[in-house]
């Protein structure tokens, strides 16, 4: 890998008023949840596992830390590549898997040179009999100079994947609104009207999906920090900052920040002052995506799984007797084709 796939991270929390309590369940596993036993209770949900898994990350970034198997050998072309902004919602679907159009991901088993190279997915080309295919992907390094790759499924790593145009640091819907505290669990959803038993109070797209690795969320980070649209960055900033999570899973938070940025900088650090804030800003953007994050997984197996945030959604309270159902939505898999639906959170009472 380069040092292109370096990335730090800085956040905080946001607070609004609301009018009806609304309460949601998640899982670290699936997204399961009790449906409402009556009208317009208060809607309650249940937070992801206390589990945080931080690893050195940073180190990571710079060097090659996937897995090497017989290498492949990829071909370069030069491609025309244009903006197109008009499907950026949109996840394409492959032979066997999902990526999102615009997603990060990481070459793997393809000759030594391009090991764990960035590339940005450009889409997915179906060959003639719809048993197989390639994704193309751009290689972000510039050294590459914007070539293109056709690349087999297998040999692709997801890492992240930012869509701005769902981001919103004060997201409002007609049948919420975010209330600043809801009996000691500080902010939450709460329904501002009458809930029927089984009607869907809202739909949702995340604004970032990312892998089960702490080194995507770095990476997001950075990019989010460096892009023109700042609304992911703020409403990343907007959620909750894991001021619940447990005092051990903090602390640990910490240590990690601290030993991956000191490893990153090859512990010549000359601005002791700058280095404790990016260490803290790398502990805080850790925590803030495991309290807010959602395991979604268009599969039974749970192997090809991301973990998204949302503006709304992630704004929910835990509750070990939830009055809202939160189920994700995958179209079934089309090879060659799209979806802008899948990943979609629906809250149904």
């Amino acid at each position: 890998a380069t040092f292109y796939q370096l990335c730090f991270h800085v956040m905080l929390a946001l607070a609004a008023p609301g009018a009806v309590t609304l309460v949601a369940c998640r899982s670290a596993a699936q997204l399961r949840a009790r449906p409402q036993r009556s009208g317009s209770r208060a809607l309650v949900g249940q937070a992801p596992g206390q589990r945080v898994a931080f690893a050195a990350f940073l180190p990571a970034l710079a060097l090659g830390f996937f897995v090497r198997r017989p290498c492949l050998e990829l071909r370069l072309r030069r491609a025309a590549i244009r903006a197109d902004t008009s499907c950026a919602q949109e996840m394409l679907h492959g032979v066997k898997r999902r990526l999102p159009k615009g997603s990060i991901v990481y070459l793997t088993a393809v000759n030594e040179e391009l090991e764990g190279e960035p590339c940005e997915v450009l889409g997915f080309e179906l060959a003639e009999g719809g048993s197989q295919g390639r994704w193309l992907v751009r290689l972000l390094h510039p050294r590459f100079a914007s070539r293109s790759a056709q690349v087999p499924e297998e040999n692709l790593i997801f890492g992240y994947s930012i869509m701005p145009e769902n981001a919103a640091a004060e997201p409002a819907h007609p049948a919420v609104s975010v209330a600043a505290e809801q009996g000691g669990r500080g902010r939450g959803l709460q329904a501002v009207c009458a809930v029927s038993a089984g009607a869907d109070i809202f739909n949702e797209l995340p604004f970032l999906l990312t892998s089960d690795d702490t080194n995507e969320v770095c990476r997001a980070h950075l990019m989010m920090r460096q892009q023109p649209d700042a609304s992911p960055l703020a409403a990343f900033t907007a959620l909750c900052g894991g001021e619940g999570l447990l005092p051990k899973a903090r602390q640990r938070a910490k240590e990690q920040a601290a030993e991956a940025f000191r490893a990153a900088s090859g512990g010549r650090v000359q601005d002791e002052e700058m280095a404790c804030k990016e260490e803290m800003a790398l502990a805080q953007a850790l925590l803030r995506w495991e309290a807010n994050r959602f395991a979604i997984d268009p599969t039974e197996s749970g192997t090809q799984g991301f973990f998204g945030l949302y503006s709304l959604v992630s704004r929910m309270n835990h509750s070990c007797d939830p009055s809202v159902e939160i189920r994700c939505s995958f179209a079934p898999l089309q090879p060659g084709c799209a979806s802008s639906s899948d990943g979609s959170l629906t809250v149904r009472a």
